[in-house]
């Protein structure tokens, strides 16, 4: 479990990637940054996006079916018109 804020949790992070303190406060307090990250979430939230991963399949959010590489793969080719492999 993490304890403290998360805005200690980034700045240590980003310091374990060589980000130093003075580069860590001006991204933070870039308008532009924040305003991009704003967009990105808001536009993210309007197409069901509630967690990570959330994959789309030609624009429609998917299921389960995304979480296992099997069904990505069967998701995919249904998407394609390929019938399905026969199980041996």
């Amino acid at each position: 479990a993490r304890t403290g804020s998360v805005g200690e949790y980034l700045k240590a992070t980003g310091a374990r990637h060589g980000v130093d303190e003075r580069e860590f406060q001006a991204c933070t307090r870039d308008d532009t940054l924040y305003q991009a990250m704003i967009e990105i979430i808001e536009g993210g939230a309007a197409m069901g996006v509630s967690a990570t991963p959330t994959l789309f399949l030609n624009g429609e959010k998917m299921g389960r079916e995304g979480q296992t590489a099997e069904g990505m793969n069967a998701a995919i080719d249904t998407a394609l018109g390929i019938e399905p492999a026969e199980a041996e």
